[in-house]
């Protein structure tokens, strides 16, 4: 039967599936919104919805780079033990592998908001505290451990929640934009966040550092109490309901082709990726001999690059294949962590540190954007918690990573880490012509096909 509303003729088939699933709010895209022929660098900063979320976002990540940054100049300048330090920069992440696809149900079944809200309040009371015990020099190694593991519970609880929030503000043409605005707001702080940190702790010593976190949460809970969000559909919920939408969240990911990809990619990322910011704090001691200000401004320069390449990202609109942008990203990223650990010159350091942000930043924010794409929204929350797993696997690299900087030496383990990361790139380019094509149409076609298969079945079950 045709369509005779010749509005509904034309809208493109995931603003059709967006209005189905929102409703017209403040500060929420606006239901079956036209693709704009131009879509400028920050396009999805229109939206007031979005606009809080990334503001919260800047302050959110300031506070953790702040964090991260000091938890690792702290441990490894008390111990000198690179295995410790990756352990500690490991603890934070551990709640991930559990606490994160439990978010991300939650977020697609209860108020999004008030999730939000809760889960800043304990990371503003245990960053108080540590503040505290650093002002009356009352710290020991095993706060530092304890600090990392307590305050990844709170941490892995918002940010599937976050992600799950994106696809509501902003119209789904406009997904790819919003992820590189996201990835622009992380690492914008990551140059103000590790260089803040670094001067900090010479002149206002790690307290001071905690204490301008808790600052910065007490933000981040203000920009989610004045935002407006759709109120959670009412749904009875029993165990069997919870146990089955937990089910449906994985078979999705299982079934849909392009996510079961892109999710392999990304758990190559806590293992070869992100665990050489950890490594840092050791170089700018024994390579660079730089000191904490140093160390911070090798993470700002990597912040630096990053905020290029989210320029660079955003800008990319009209790109279709996507997927190079990924591949490019990776293969970059190991070519560029190699020549950091063969130079000696601080310099030349912070030049290689620019290169990894931006490397980087291409192959996470794509790999993100994509998938958000290729997820229905009432699935989002579920598949943002599913993929924060990856973020808990970050333990096992760092701290294997440490163990081998220990063992091997600094220099050689990054070589191995981009060595590796080059292999990968190299290996999906050639031989898995599916990865270089992937692009926003690919994605978003791929969701439907697999929702057209289900919908069938799912009637005859009904019968």
């Amino acid at each position: 039967m045709k369509n005779s509303d010749p509005k509904n003729k034309d809208q493109a088939p995931d603003q059709q599936q967006q209005s189905k699933n929102q409703n017209a709010i403040p500060g929420q895209a606006p239901a079956g919104q036209p693709v704009p022929d131009k879509m400028g660098t920050f396009y999805a900063l229109k939206f007031p919805g979005f606009r809080l979320l990334w503001f919260g976002s800047l302050f959110s990540t300031f506070s953790q780079w702040i964090q991260q940054a000091t938890l690792s100049w702290v441990v490894y300048d008390m111990t000198g033990s690179g295995t410790l330090l990756g352990t500690v920069n490991g603890f934070r992440l551990v709640p991930n592998l559990i606490i994160s696809p439990i978010s991300g149900l939650a977020a697609d079944l209860f108020d999004k908001k008030k999730i939000l809200i809760y889960a800043q309040l304990p990371l503003l009371i245990m960053t108080l505290g540590m503040g505290v015990l650093f002002a009356f020099g009352k710290v020991e190694t095993w706060h530092l451990l304890t600090f990392a593991l307590l305050s990844g519970i709170p941490s892995a609880i918002f940010q599937p929640v976050r992600s799950s929030v994106i696809p509501v503000v902003v119209p789904r043409s406009a997904l790819p934009n919003a992820a590189a605005m996201n990835s622009g707001a992380v690492t914008f702080t990551r140059i103000l966040g590790p260089g803040a940190a670094g001067i900090m702790i010479a002149a206002l010593g790690p307290s001071g550092n905690f204490f301008i976190q808790a600052a910065a949460y007490a933000m981040v809970m203000a920009s989610i109490f004045i935002m407006v969000l759709p109120k959670a559909p009412k749904k009875a919920t029993t165990l069997a309901s919870v146990k089955k939408d937990f089910a449906d969240g994985f078979a999705y990911c299982i079934k849909n082709k392009a996510v079961r990809i892109l999710m392999v990619m990304a758990l190559f990322g806590p293992f070869f990726i992100q665990p050489f910011q950890s490594l840092v704090a050791i170089f700018a001691k024994e390579t660079f001999h730089s000191g904490p200000q140093g160390f911070g401004y090798l993470l700002a320069a990597s912040g630096g690059g990053a905020v290029l390449g989210a320029l660079v990202v955003g800008s990319a609109n009209k790109v279709e294949k996507r997927g190079y942008i990924q591949l490019f990203g990776i293969i970059g990223f190991g070519v560029s962590i190699i020549f950091f650990a063969l130079v000696t010159h601080f310099w030349l350091g912070l030049i290689m540190m620019m290169f990894t942000g931006a490397f980087q930043l291409f192959f996470l924010t794509t790999n993100q954007a994509l998938v958000q794409l290729s997820v229905p929204p009432k699935l989002m929350g579920r598949v943002s918690g599913i993929l924060s797993i990856e973020a808990g696997l970050l333990p096992v690299g760092s701290i294997l990573s440490g163990f081998s900087s220990d063992v091997i030496g600094e220099k050689d383990t990054v070589i191995i880490m981009g060595a590796m990361c080059i292999g990968l790139g190299l290996l999906l380019l050639f031989f898995v012509p599916m990865v270089k094509n992937m692009g926003p149409s690919v994605a978003m076609r791929a969701q439907k096909e697999l929702e057209e298969k289900e919908t069938p079945s799912m009637a005859q079950s009904k019968v």
